[in-house]
């Protein structure tokens, strides 16, 4: 009797983390996940930053329209969707290949265009895509 108790407790603890991590995954909770409206702004942040950093210390200039305007275009060349979610350090890694690689050696504009350590894929909840993709 004390066998059967065991198992079915045992059952139950196993069967509510399976699914417990599974329904925090499809909802986008899951640790290390960050929902794409935000992956957005951190991007759009490091890219504005770097256009102004690279015109104002490196240019001795300030920056222009057009400057702006490429730089807010980066996440949408990184392919970066609002309703999506990225894993945190895969954004991490991007944001500072932007503040390094686009400050002092090329634009953030074009680090995003060339992918340049920002080929970041969205992250599939697992109720949505059970399967790697191939």
């Amino acid at each position: 009797m004390k066998q059967k108790i065991l198992l079915l407790t045992l059952s139950a603890a196993l069967l509510f983390s399976t699914t417990q991590c599974a329904f925090f995954n499809a909802i986008g909770a899951a640790p290390g996940r960050i929902k794409g409206e935000e992956a957005r702004k951190k991007i759009s942040e490091a890219a504005t930053t770097s256009d102004f950093i690279y015109y104002v210390l490196i240019e001795g200039t300030f920056p222009s329209t057009g400057t702006t305007l490429t730089s807010s275009l980066t996440p949408v060349l990184i392919g970066i969707k609002d309703d999506g979610y990225y894993l945190e350090k895969d954004v991490d890694k991007c944001v500072d290949a932007i503040t390094t690689i686009g400050t002092f050696v090329l634009s953030p504009f074009l680090v995003g265009l060339l992918k340049i350590d920002c080929d970041i894929q969205e992250d599939k909840a697992f109720m949505d895509s059970p399967f790697p993709e191939i």
